[in-house]
């Protein structure tokens, strides 16, 4: 490319509606040129600034969306660049959990709460924002959901009903699953401090140790702005570096905090699209239509295509179905009851499971009620 017209391209790019960034990222992959001798130690980042390149010149042709050629996963974008969507960025104090030290002094945290637009036009790269950095989005949830899993290789279907109640603050939980065929039937909770699970069919009473807290600010700069959520190691091995801090319930990787079925489905942008938005359940929440599924999942889950229902304000995943050729329904997240940001309500429901579960805990180690 001439230095003329790389000059006039990194103009048009200066005026686009993207992250900072995403800019700089363009204009820097504009402004080097890479060396041959290096072609194949440095394939990936070479890679990138073509792909790079190639989305530019589509949106100055007005050919195709650029948002879907840019926010593929596998361009090395962070969970910190994918978050900075339109958004207002929050900090707020988590209550000192720890003891006092010898000078009477705790430690206090602070962590991000993002406030998403109500009216934002949503693209491919607002929605996979919020379904991989989803409990920056909310600080409390109530949700009871369905879900289904469909096994190919012993041909058997589980149903699960599954409740949810969280305050993402105080680290507090209690959730339950109970399977459709009555041989599962766990509850878990965590007072913040501790997390423990029963099995009410066993009567047997596991410490799971302490619960999962929301990341800090601290911890936030050093794993989720450093690292790409996809990556291609020297070796060209890939991976994800995935965020794992899930709210402590149970499948809450299926509906509270949804990135690793972001990862697996929506990870390459040329696989799915949006649909209208709509209502589900009082929440304005996005609908996607994935049509290719990788052969590994359709392997696993014996599906070729998917819709799904996203919240909008929080990415929590409201519904997802899942189909084979015949289009019998074989995955399924199906939320029947939700409620955000309502800490009176939570709250009380958690207080009610921790006191129920306490009970049925002393019961099921000492043989007895209280």
């Amino acid at each position: 490319m001439k230095l003329e017209d790389r000059e006039a391209l990194k103009a048009e790019i200066s005026k686009l509606s993207f992250t900072e960034n995403a800019k700089e990222r363009m204009i820097r992959a504009l402004s080097e040129e890479p060396e041959e001798t290096a072609a194949i130690k440095r394939r990936g980042k070479i890679a990138f600034r073509v792909a790079l390149i190639a989305a530019a010149l589509t949106l100055l042709l007005g050919v195709g969306a650029l948002a879907s050629n840019l926010t593929n996963l596998k361009d090395g974008a962070t969970y910190a660049e994918l978050a900075d969507s339109a958004v207002s960025v929050e900090t707020a104090v988590i209550p000192a959990e720890t003891q006092p030290d010898s000078n009477g002094n705790t430690k206090e945290y602070e962590y991000r709460r993002i406030y998403a637009d109500e009216n934002e036009k949503m693209t491919q790269e607002s929605v996979l924002n919020r379904m991989l950095n989803a409990i920056d989005y909310y600080d409390y949830a109530s949700v009871e959901f369905t879900l289904q899993d469909y096994l190919p290789k012993e041909d058997i279907t589980k149903i699960y009903y599954v409740t949810n109640d969280v305050d993402l603050i105080s680290s507090r939980s209690y959730s339950t699953s109970k399977s459709e065929d009555g041989l599962t039937d766990l509850a878990q909770y965590s007072n913040g401090k501790a997390s423990w699970r029963l099995n009410l069919q066993t009567k047997s009473v596991t410490y799971e140790g302490a619960p999962i807290h929301r990341m800090t600010l601290d911890e936030y700069t050093k794993f989720v702005e450093d690292f790409p959520v996809y990556y291609v190691d020297e070796e060209g091995n890939e991976g994800w570096n995935n965020r794992t801090d899930w709210p402590n319930t149970y499948y809450s990787s299926s509906c509270l905090m949804p990135n690793q079925i972001a990862i697996n489905l929506l990870g390459d942008t040329k696989d799915w699209w949006l649909e209208e938005e709509s209502n589900y359940l009082g929440r304005k929440c996005v609908n996607i239509t994935v049509a290719t599924v990788s052969d590994y999942y359709q392997e696993k889950w014996d599906t070729t295509h998917f819709v799904m229902c996203v919240d909008k304000l929080t990415g929590i995943l409201l519904e997802m179905k899942g189909f084979d050729d015949e289009e019998i329904l074989r995955k399924a997240v199906i939320v029947s009851e939700i409620t955000i940001d309502d800490p009176e309500y939570t709250n009380a429901r958690i207080d009610a499971g921790i006191k129920h579960a306490e009970a049925l805990k002393h019961e099921f180690i000492y043989g007895k009620s209280e």
